[in-house]
């Protein structure tokens, strides 16, 4: 069915939606009081204190999930339409990475399980396992590239606060630092000296590769 609905509909128009109950996704043993009603979970339904079921349960990563192994629909396209396309429809500037939109973020392991979850910049949930860089487990990347307006750059222009010294723990960690943005070289190069850049950045939206200090 949403094969079919996708087909005709085109992916830009179909929206991937969850009505789960509040308590989806807790712990077994769980219990809330909702609309009047006392629920809880055993980890895998909601009930109510009969034993009856008690609202649906499924969250978005299971639709994902469901999509993308179903073949139904490409990893990057069943995200979308789970984020960037409900978020156009309603207006909101929710779904995409990018300057002036809300830092709205969620990071899922292989199996589409969350890890890390980001509302407004800031973090609301952190899997008590999960280190993005740890000296005691492999690294999980090798090199963080950020944009300048809005990322490392604060709403004044300046660079954000505690910038320099997340560019120093991240490079102590073993993972390289970059920037990628639309600016030329010479609007770069202050952020550049202030944050400690070494590496190659990328300026001009792409059009260029440079060096510090030289631009190729």
């Amino acid at each position: 069915m949403m094969h079919l609905l996708i087909k005709a509909k085109g992916a830009e128009r179909v929206c991937l939606v969850s009505d789960a109950v509040p308590l989806a996704g807790l712990p077994a043993g769980t219990r809330m009081h909702w609309c009047g009603l006392d629920i809880g979970t055993d980890g895998e339904i909601s009930v109510l204190n009969d034993g009856r079921p008690a609202g649906a349960y499924k969250l978005l990563n299971r639709s994902i999930r469901v999509l993308v192994e179903s073949g139904t629909a490409p990893f990057e396209q069943a995200v979308s339409m789970a984020s960037s396309v409900p978020a156009a429809m309603l207006g909101l500037r929710k779904g995409i990475l990018s300057a002036g939109y809300d830092a709205d973020l969620v990071i899922m392991d292989d199996v589409l399980q969350p890890l890390l979850t980001m509302v407004a910049g800031n973090i609301v949930y952190e899997k008590e396992r999960f280190l993005l860089i740890s000296k005691e487990m492999p690294r999980v990347f090798d090199l963080i590239a950020i944009d300048c307006d809005g990322t490392i750059l604060d709403s004044g222009k300046n660079v954000a606060e505690g910038a320099r010294e997340a560019v120093a723990e991240a490079r102590s960690r073993g993972v390289e630092v970059t920037l990628i943005s639309g600016r030329n070289y010479g609007s770069m190069e202050f952020i550049i000296e202030e944050v400690g850049i070494t590496a190659p950045v990328i300026g001009g939206g792409g059009a260029l590769s440079m060096m510090c200090g030289t631009v190729r």
